[in-house]
């Protein structure tokens, strides 16, 4: 491995193989992408209205993808989020009119149906909510 980097260093040499094996702009291979996932844990805290002793209204959410994080994911994401703007308009919350916030918050349920029926590479995507737990609760619903 070291003589590799090694022969990296070589001025000339490194440069011509560095070239030749990953061309600029040719990326990461295919098979070095579809190695990869990410996963996404969220929690929503609300207070419990109708009762008041220390507990609260929470909803989960974890999302996981396949793929890596820096091309595959971020990828899927923007051309899901497009799609839903163009096919699922009127699905949108009316809240994505004005154009500021959050992908999630603009597309809404239009995007996560977008998530939960691709084929091209599967999203899990789990939801939870709870009424009423304790405040200081710290389990991991999923």
């Amino acid at each position: 491995m070291l003589v590799c980097l090694g022969i990296l260093k070589i001025p000339i040499v490194g440069k011509f193989l560095c070239d030749y094996l990953a061309p600029p702009g040719s990326g990461a291979p295919d098979w070095l992408v579809d190695l990869g996932s990410c996963a996404t844990y969220v929690e929503v805290i609300s207070s419990d209205s109708s009762t008041k002793n220390g507990t609260v209204n929470r909803g989960y959410a974890h999302l996981s993808f396949l793929g890596d994080p820096g091309n595959a994911v971020t990828a899927q994401c923007v051309c899901e989020s497009a799609l839903a703007l163009l096919l699922d308009e009127k699905n949108l919350p009316p809240n994505s009119l004005d154009g500021f916030g959050t992908p999630a918050e603009l597309l809404g349920d239009a995007l996560l149906n977008r998530f939960r029926k691709t084929s091209i590479r599967p999203v899990k995507l789990h939801t939870t909510a709870k009424i009423g737990v304790p405040k200081n609760d710290t389990k991991v619903y999923l």
